[in-house]
Formats: structure tokens, C-alpha cells, sequence
């Protein structure tokens, strides 16, 4: 993102969890595109991609949708809250309201991301503005090997998406087969959906 902001800060920028399984491929960047163009009429909302839940699952973040957004048709709409791994029975019946898992594949403005972040986490901020000078020079890497040392702990959906439900929209993707592939589980089911078999024992996945 300090490279984006460096070079264009009125750019619109997407962010993909680097874990996750999306199935087919051109089916779900429909959506991003549409979430693109959104971002373009709604530059100080954040979008983020929702899918429908197959199960009360408890390690994934959820979203609960509200009405949809003034002009955008009934597609893309506000967000009533966030759910951070919810109990079971909070998961079920955030499931029963039509609460969307939250894929944290997100979209939005440069300079909307960069003003959330100097809201919500100041410290984390102040750490990326120093790279800014360093871009092209012969102290960039030494500056991100220290930005990286010094960088603290932070949980993006807790310490930021939890304070700002009326800055974000969720577009809900469709006919797309999502997996957060934290667990062999997901890993085979993924898979076995699409017809493939799992290059690691089925025995082990039981046993785990």
C-alpha cells in the first residue's frame, strides 16, 4: 500500500488474502470488477466481498448485511455489524439473519485505506510513512527489514472494522465457491468439489 500512495494516491486498489480458494476464477473477479466500479461512486466506503455461509462455521469472521446503498440497486449494501469468530450458537443465528462470511478480500481508495489507518492504527501508520523516502533508494530494504522489526500486532476486522461499519459496503458473491484454507478439511472439500482428489491422505484428514 506505501508503494501505491507513493506513486498514485488516488488510486482504487484491491487486497486478496493470500490463503484462500476461489473457484472458478473468472466467476468471482466479475464481482471485483464490480466492486471497483462501486468504489468509483462511493470513493469513502471500503467494499467488502461476503459469501453465503454453508455452515454456523466459528473460525471465520462474518458480516451482517444491511439495506442496500441509495443508487446501488438491492446488490451492494451497509453493513450492520461484524462478528469475529462467533460461538456456535451466535454463529447460528447470525446464519438464520443472513449474515455473509467475510471473505477479507477488500476494495477501496487508496486514500480512504490511508486515512482509516492513521485513525485506527496511528503506530502501524507512522512505521509505513518513513518508507515513502527510502522508495528507489539504497536504504529501502534496510527500511522495510526495519518497519517489519518494529511493526505490532494488530487484528484488522478487531482494531479496525469493528469501528467503522458505516464506512464499509459488502457485496455478496455468487455462484462462487470460497474456502479459507486454514485446515486440511477445507483443503479437501475445496477439492473434492471440483473433482479433485487431495494430494495427502483422506485417513489423515479423519484422524485430524
Amino acid at each position: 500500500m506505501s508503494y501505491i500512495q507513493a506513486s498514485d494516491p488516488g488510486a482504487t486498489v484491491v487486497i486478496y488474502p493470500s490463503d484462500h480458494f476461489i473457484y472458478p476464477e473468472a466467476r468471482f473477479m466479475e464481482f471485483v470488477l464490480e466492486a471497483t466500479v462501486a468504489v468509483e461512486r462511493f470513493p469513502d466506503r471500503v467494499i467488502l466481498l461476503g459469501a453465503r455461509p454453508e455452515s454456523p462455521d466459528r473460525e471465520y469472521g462474518w458480516i451482517e448485511p444491511g439495506v442496500p446503498l441509495r443508487g446501488s440497486g438491492d446488490r451492494l449494501r451497509a453493513v450492520v455489524s461484524f462478528i469475529e469468530k462467533p460461538g456456535l450458537a451466535e454463529a447460528r443465528n447470525a446464519m438464520a439473519r443472513g449474515a455473509l462470511w467475510n471473505t477479507f478480500v477488500m476494495v477501496g481508495k487508496v486514500k480512504k485505506l490511508w486515512e482509516l489507518g492513521w485513525r485506527y492504527v496511528p503506530d502501524m501508520m507512522s512505521l509505513f510513512e518513513i518508507l515513502a523516502p527510502a522508495i528507489g533508494t539504497r536504504n529501502e530494504l534496510t527500511c522495510l527489514e526495519t518497519i517489519y522489526t518494529l511493526m505490532p500486532d494488530r487484528n484488522f476486522c478487531v482494531d479496525l472494522l469493528a469501528f467503522i461499519p458505516d464506512e464499509v459496503s459488502v457485496l455478496e458473491i455468487a455462484d462462487v465457491i470460497w474456502s479459507d484454507w486454514g485446515r486440511f478439511e477445507r483443503i479437501a472439500k475445496s477439492l473434492l468439489t471440483i473433482g479433485r482428489l487431495p494430494a495427502f491422505p483422506v485417513e489423515y484428514l479423519k484422524a485430524g
